[in-house]
């Protein structure tokens, strides 16, 4: 109730809602259509929709909620952006984990960030995964969290210098 009433708030001020939408929880129907940025998890994604696939589970709760954009997170294969019109998919970048608690959480928060830069879903997606990756390759959930010229150097490293 207070995710709805938060989102209800956001939407008639102007603000953006995104959802990291990781668990099927009852009544979820009711938040998934004040959702601008929709970022379920595959298993979310694939769980609510029936479908076998990221690329058809992106489409169809794109289809059913409306959101700007709908990101499928996949872990270490990456994921899918839907928004209407073009069903990409953005990398993950394999690195040496040696800690994945809170790489999701990471994920979200760094699409945010992205958001607010005024990257486009493509960079925000391409962004937040590197952000991902990179926290995965320290110990905690928080304290592994890269410095943003940390995430700019190991994509140029990887010849991606759009950001």
């Amino acid at each position: 109730e207070a995710a709805i009433d938060g989102a209800v708030t956001a939407k008639a001020n102007g603000t953006k809602v995104l959802y990291d939408a990781g668990g099927l929880y009852d009544g979820i129907e009711r938040l998934l259509p004040l959702t601008d940025i929709l970022i379920p998890s595959a298993e979310f994604a694939m769980g609510h929709t029936g479908k076998n696939d990221t690329k058809s589970a992106a489409k169809a709760i794109f289809e059913k909620y409306s959101p700007e954009v709908a990101v499928v997170t996949d872990g270490k294969n990456g994921g899918v952006m839907y928004d209407g019109k073009e069903l990409w998919s953005y990398p993950a970048f394999p690195v040496e984990a040696v800690d994945s608690n809170g790489a999701g959480d990471v994920f979200h928060g760094a699409f945010a960030f992205g958001v607010q830069m005024g990257y486009n879903y493509r960079k925000c997606c391409v962004f937040a995964s590197a952000v991902s990756a990179l926290k995965c390759m320290g110990v905690g959930a928080r304290e592994s969290v890269p410095a943003f010229d940390d995430v700019i150097e190991f994509l140029k490293e990887r010849g991606i210098d759009e950001l």
